[in-house]
């Protein structure tokens, strides 16, 4: 049977590897960074449990202009 030019990358245990190691990092990196996301675009059971995590107080009754300027305020902080 003919080999292939495909037959013999896939011989090639060094190219190989180094395609998997690559694809590895690519999705590792991925899935482990952090996902840049505005307040603005949490939802209200997101600002609420984000300001109990943090100790920050509001009430319950609160605006979402409210939480989301708690939320502000407290990031700068930091």
């Amino acid at each position: 049977m003919k080999r292939t030019w495909l037959d013999g990358v896939l011989n090639q245990k060094f190219l190989l590897y180094t395609f998997v190691v690559v694809i590895t990092l690519a999705v590792t990196v991925h899935l482990w960074s952090d996902k840049i996301c505005l307040p603005d675009e949490w939802s209200d059971e997101m600002l609420r449990e984000w300001l109990q995590k943090n100790h920050i107080f509001f009430e319950e009754t609160d605006s979402r202009e409210v939480l989301i300027e708690k939320v502000k305020i407290s990031l700068k902080k930091q």
